[in-house]
């Protein structure tokens, strides 16, 4: 199926490689993935469930770049079940101005990730991804072969969005 809005649900429409992180990452390493201008969400996941994401507004300035990452994550109000209606998440997602969303199961369990086109037509699929890390310089890519999230996350997500979806959105706590 077409990585459009036509799709009736969030698993239609999922980048379903999207780049992990494990536990391990540090903040250094968080700092030079945002490097990147296309890197705006982190997921991180340990045992195929996801540990917690990163948006940019996560890690403080004064974070030591040899502490793991993990500290600063969350996946509460970031996650969204995979029958949720395309429809609904669109339109939650345009209205809180989110580009990104994590797909998991009712065990947290990763399936993909909802990665909104900058234009809020529709859902960026795996050739649009692949087609992208194709064209970055090798250095941004070298460090992991599979394409990275599409476009924009936003640290208010979970305030925004979260309370309007609660009925689709899986909550999730970042172990410490």
């Amino acid at each position: 199926m077409s990585a459009t809005a036509e799709a009736a649900v969030a698993a239609d429409v999922m980048v379903c490689t999207p780049k992990l992180h494990g536990p391990s990452l540090t903040v250094g390493e968080c700092r030079a993935a945002f490097a990147d201008d296309h890197v705006h969400m982190l997921l991180i996941v340990h045992d195929d469930r996801v540990a917690g994401t990163l948006v940019r507004g996560d890690v403080p300035g004064v974070a030591l770049s040899s502490s793991l990452a993990l500290r600063y994550a969350t996946a509460s109000g970031r996650t969204v079940a995979p029958t949720t209606p395309v429809d609904v998440v669109r339109a939650e997602m345009v209205l809180a101005g989110v580009r990104r969303l994590v797909v998991v199961d009712e065990h947290s369990a990763l399936l993909g990730l909802l990665c909104l086109k900058c234009h809020s037509g529709g859902f960026c699929g795996d050739g649009d991804v692949a087609h992208r890390a194709a064209e970055r310089p090798p250095s941004l890519t070298e460090h992991d072969p599979r394409p990275g999230p599409c476009e924009h996350a936003d640290a208010d997500f979970a305030h925004a969005v979260g309370p309007r979806l609660e009925q689709h959105v899986g909550t999730i706590t970042a172990s410490s």
